[in-house]
């Protein structure tokens, strides 16, 4: 197994490469990265893993990483709380699933939060609550995390790419040993919750290389 990682420098794209290496030993990754000085020294000096730098714009870098055959892709890329011009993530993920039509690669996860509806969600007044202060605190990440689902459904379904988006609302750094397992639903089901551990992002989100259960899907995971 060969996975393209996108957001491994992040708290939670490092638990990912952890777990990746966890479910599949002896297979290998690449990360492709804006600043790869900010990877743990574990993740950046291991023999299995070969880190790419580049910025998401840079295509001609970006097509480096598929030297090698890949199997799938796995991004925790998310929008700043800071303010930003347009939605450059979304516009990523528009250069990029062409190139894994290309490239033969079928499986792509990603990640955006409930700002981006499903119609199989239920009215919910916390998540409600929590989304309308988004919007209106950080439009600008409202914004791009609604473009960026979008873009990977309808690119997705254009080049015929095995695509699930999980979303994620207040992150956490509990331990594992604090948190029994991850549920996949969608928003008000009575089932999930507004929290989700850092180190349960990466254990599902790896989970769901091989798995068909939520191909084609936006569900809502928590802890």
């Amino acid at each position: 197994m060969r996975v393209l990682i996108f957001g491994g420098t992040s708290p939670t794209g490092q638990e990912s490469v952890h777990a990746f290496f966890k479910a599949y030993p002896g297979s290998t990754a690449v990360i492709y990265a804006r600043t790869p000085s900010k990877l743990d020294k574990s993740i950046a000096s291991h023999p299995a893993i070969t880190v790419v730098q580049g910025q998401l714009a840079e295509i001609d870098k970006l097509e480096t990483c598929f030297n090698e055959p890949i199997d799938a892709v796995v991004s925790t890329l998310g929008p700043s709380t800071f303010r930003f011009p347009g939605t450059p993530i979304a516009d990523f993920y528009r250069s990029l699933i062409p190139l894994l039509a290309k490239h033969n690669v079928k499986r792509l996860i990603t990640l955006t939060t409930p700002s981006f509806e499903d119609p199989r969600d239920k009215f919910s007044l916390g998540f409600w609550l929590l989304v309308g202060i988004v919007r209106f605190l950080v439009p600008a990440a409202y914004r791009e995390v609604r473009a960026m689902a979008q873009v990977v459904i309808d690119e997705g379904n254009k080049y015929q790419i095995d695509w699930t988006i999980g979303r994620v609302a207040i992150l956490t750094d509990k331990p594992k040993s604090v948190w029994k397992e991850v549920k996949a639903g969608y928003v008000g089901d009575g089932k999930t919750s507004i929290f989700i551990a850092r180190n349960a992002i990466g254990e599902w989100w790896i989970s769901q290389i091989e798995s068909k259960e939520w191909v084609g899907k936006v569900p809502y995971v928590s802890n």
